[in-house]
């Protein structure tokens, strides 16, 4: 018993299954895969080089950004009013700002999830990119160097 039944004269369901099937194999036109990043939740704060130009400040901030990304204080604090030392009014106050406290955190914790899941990426970005342009200013550094010491005439204005 086959798994797909056509009533139809143009075409069986043997054919159109071969069609799927060999649509399936092919790559879509113009599409590479994605490229996903490798580093991911691996990119930690990196080492500060001891002739980075940017110094102390960026690593500073940079390890703060990762120590910080995903510190949210959403928990409910609700301070005593008088209304709620009412006998019998105040508890049911209580009762309703505790529900109503309740309703919007839920929501504001479904955005802050959502806000450090996206924080987390930016953080691992800079982490990598700051990565990056220590490496490039080591490789400018060394060129700078090279082209010194080859060229022993000094640029002209």
């Amino acid at each position: 018993m086959p798994w797909l039944t056509l009533y139809d004269d143009q075409i069986t369901a043997a054919e159109l299954e071969a069609a799927v099937a060999e649509r399936v194999q092919q790559p879509p036109l113009n599409q590479r895969p994605p490229d996903f990043p490798t580093y991911g939740t691996a990119a930690r704060v990196p080492a500060l080089p001891a002739d980075f130009p940017a110094g102390l400040a960026l690593y500073h901030h940079l390890r703060l950004a990762n120590n910080l990304y995903a510190q949210a204080a959403t928990e409910p604090l609700l301070a005593d009013s008088a209304a709620t030392q009412m006998p019998v009014v105040g508890r049911l106050w209580k009762l309703v700002r505790r529900q109503a406290h309740g309703l919007i955190l839920f929501y504001v914790n479904r955005h802050v999830a959502h806000q450090t899941v996206v924080n987390s990426h930016l953080v691992h970005t800079l982490n990598e990119l700051t990565r990056l342009v220590a490496h490039q200013q080591a490789q400018i550094t060394a060129l700078q160097t090279q082209l010194d010491q080859s060229d022993p005439t000094p640029p002209t204005p």
